[in-house]
């Protein structure tokens, strides 16, 4: 450890960009995971115009143990995307042939961000129509989706292996930051920003003008 007189540096990322395309968009059929496709999405700030995960708040659930069941909460699972190279690469390790978005409730499908589920919280992805989204994190498999996929799939057994295999590849949640409507085919701006990696030394005041050099 340096001493109080020495400011620690920080090892960081500095942002990153990128391009990639709207390859496919499915909307909330009702109250059942999977959803059905369509050409666009209108948003709004609330997320997508009369979905059912629409809404500045939700109830709290067991995504959010620390609030107790059916707190009023902050609604950052507004929209769920997933990348269609992880898609593909879960299908093969799997054993099939493919994996459509709808089948697992994801609102956009997109190609070009190969590690989508590893975008940082905070990254946006910027689309033509000037609509934004932001990343809140990433959507943990469930079983749900591992249900619906076995009943697609006649395989039984994806119920429970989905969620093991799954594991950092079932894509990011996002909330809506500026409205638009946004379409297949989409071209879109992904930004990541800059990243600093916290430590328990930052605690020392002295830290911080180190960070910004």
């Amino acid at each position: 450890m340096n001493g109080d007189d020495q400011p620690i540096a920080c090892a960081g990322l500095p942002p990153f960009a990128g391009n990639a395309t709207l390859a496919a968009l499915c909307v909330a059929a009702g109250p059942a995971l999977e959803g059905r496709a369509t050409d666009f999405l209108d948003l709004n700030l609330s997320g997508i115009v009369g979905e059912r995960h629409a809404g500045s708040s939700r109830l709290s659930d067991a995504r959010t143990p620390w609030y107790a069941r059916g707190t009023p909460i902050r609604n950052e699972r507004q929209l769920s995307a997933v990348s269609q190279e992880e898609l593909q690469a879960l299908a093969d390790d799997l054993g099939v042939a493919a994996i459509e978005p709808a089948w697992l409730g994801a609102n956009l499908s997109i190609t070009g961000i190969g590690a989508l589920s590893h975008l940082p919280r905070g990254s946006r992805l910027i689309f033509a129509s000037g609509a934004v989204l932001v990343a809140t994190g990433p959507n943990e498999p469930c079983r749900a989706a591992g249900r619906a996929l076995a009943r697609r799939t006649g395989r039984r057994d994806l119920e429970w292996r989905f969620g093991a295999v799954a594991q950092e590849r079932r894509g990011i949640l996002a909330c809506v930051e500026k409205a638009g409507r946004i379409a297949c085919g989409d071209s879109i701006r992904w930004q990541v920003p800059r990243q600093r990696l916290w430590t328990p030394l930052l605690s020392n005041p002295r830290i911080g003008s180190s960070l910004d050099r």
